[in-house]
């Protein structure tokens, strides 16, 4: 620490778990600071696996409402969410008599008004009644007995991978998995109760919590972005780095960090090792394509599966196309695209993704 930057103050810092799990950030990406929900929602309803959460406020026509204008209105405007992908890792943080308590969060939704109210009209409205369809009551009752027709009986081809991954990224598909899961109705809390619930934010624990990780180590394990399926394929969710040594561990946090560099680059980051000592070290952490290092794809902490894939076609070819990759691999189209930008960079001209340092297979390390 530098003489002119010296230490204050020191806070000790709180780890509370009696909301872990239950913490959500409510965002209204379409109101203004200045014109906030003023009212508390009248009623509340979540449905946990989509992880959506809907707010009814009450529709107020006292002020600013054109009283000319007959249009019937809901009484009530609801509010549904649609979960933001993390980027980070957020915490509940509140300070009391020098200390911080903090309390991780679970998600971050946003919401925006729902127009289900209108596609309940609109089908009340297709749905055709008899008078419509012009039958009398004496044609409905000829009709009381069941007509016997004729039923063929059809087969189908069972569909393929690709036409079964079509189906499911649709968006009637995926309106149809929603609907299918019922709401659970929510209880409105009173302010009485938030004072009580916000006592439950602080840990009155004092025993020290044992700290002998290292900072890079410490942040993998903050990390809960990485998908369930690419946890499994690398082995869980902690990358085994038991008999790795300090060097291995100082490379691959290079390798992490950068994603693709030259060998002389590494080796200008580590100017006091030996240069034998870090090409044995990149046989063990560390990658070879066209000439670049990159880290092993099995020792990354997410989407270890479809990195590998993404390897595999720069192996073969030094620009590739994303929606090729996505669609020979089974990527998704937006992990593909965050991916990518980890590794290489977009030709405008031939929207091809090529790796972010040249091809280095002439140089001799």
């Amino acid at each position: 620490m530098a003489d002119e930057d010296p230490i204050v103050c020191e806070i000790p810092v709180h780890l509370a778990d009696v909301l872990r799990g239950h913490l959500h950030v409510l965002q209204y990406p379409l109101r203004p600071v200045y014109r906030g929900m003023v009212n508390r929602p009248t009623a509340a309803k979540y449905k946990p696996r989509n992880t959506m959460v809907t707010l009814e406020y009450p529709v107020h026509t006292e002020s600013n409402y054109n009283v000319d204008d007959h249009t019937p209105l809901p009484s009530t405007l609801p509010l549904t969410s649609n979960i933001v992908t993390p980027v980070s890792n957020y915490a509940v943080g509140v300070f009391r008599q020098g200390q911080l308590h903090l309390t991780p969060l679970s998600s971050v939704m946003q919401l925006r008004p729902s127009l289900h109210h209108l596609d309940e009209d609109s089908d009340e409205e297709s749905t055709p009644s008899d008078d419509d369809m012009g039958v009398s009551d004496s044609e409905s009752k000829k009709t009381d007995k069941p007509d016997v027709k004729e039923v063929q009986v059809q087969f189908k081809k069972r569909q393929s991978e690709r036409a079964l991954a079509a189906m499911h990224s649709s968006y009637a598909y995926k309106r149809s998995v929603i609907q299918s899961e019922k709401w659970i109705p929510l209880t409105i809390q009173t302010h009485e109760q938030d004072k009580e619930e916000f006592e439950e934010l602080f840990s009155e624990t004092e025993t020290p919590v044992a700290f002998n990780v290292s900072p890079t180590a410490y942040l993998r394990a903050l990390s809960y972005r990485g998908s369930t399926e690419d946890a499994a394929s690398s082995g869980g969710d902690d990358v085994d780095m038991t008999g790795a040594n300090d060097l291995d561990k100082k490379i691959l946090d290079i390798l992490t960090t950068d994603k693709v560099l030259h060998f002389k680059e590494v080796r200008s980051m580590l100017p006091s090792v030996e240069k034998q000592d870090i090409l044995s070290c990149l046989d063990r952490v560390a990658t070879i394509v066209r000439g670049c290092i990159l880290p092993k794809c099995s020792l990354m902490k997410d989407h270890a599966s479809h990195r590998m894939s993404i390897v595999e076609e720069f192996e073969k070819a030094s620009a590739i196309s994303r929606s090729q990759l996505c669609e020979l691999h089974k990527v998704p189209q937006d992990i593909a695209k965050t991916l990518l930008q980890e590794y290489a960079v977009l030709n405008p001209e031939t929207r091809m993704w090529q790796l972010k340092r040249s091809d280095d297979n002439v140089h001799k390390w």
